[in-house]
């Protein structure tokens, strides 16, 4: 199995600083497409569903799911981590009833945890 070398590791530290992207629209409500989009997920999700998400609820999510998708790509994430993340940040939100532009840092350290150990228990 081959290593990612220093500079392609997770939160690279010798490249730019991280900035939000300009196409992010970051206003903290959650729309009412975008709740009835987490609704379906959560229940395609229930009904055993794991990828290839319908179509209606990547189209219904697309403003929440561009920002994480560009963070983890800035930090080198690895695909699965990189879905497990996002697919844990959107079950959140729907039990939440709130985008994660709107989290505490207590909401946040509950759904990502203050480890990778405490993340995988």
């Amino acid at each position: 199995m081959a290593m990612k070398a220093d500079s392609a590791a997770p939160c690279p530290r010798t490249t730019a600083e991280w900035r939000p992207g300009e196409a992010w629209d970051c206003q903290p409500g959650l729309r009412s497409t975008e709740k009835e989009a987490l609704k379906r997920l959560s229940d395609y999700f229930a009904g055993g569903g794991k990828s290839n998400w319908p179509l209606i609820v990547r189209a219904g999510l697309a403003r929440l799911i561009l920002p994480l998708r560009e963070t983890l790509d800035w930090m080198n994430a690895a695909k699965a981590p990189a879905n497990s993340a996002v697919h844990d940040i959107l079950v959140e939100m729907h039990r939440l009833g709130k985008s994660y532009w709107y989290w505490t840092q207590e909401e946040w350290l509950d759904v990502m945890c203050t480890s990778e150990g405490a993340f995988r228990t």
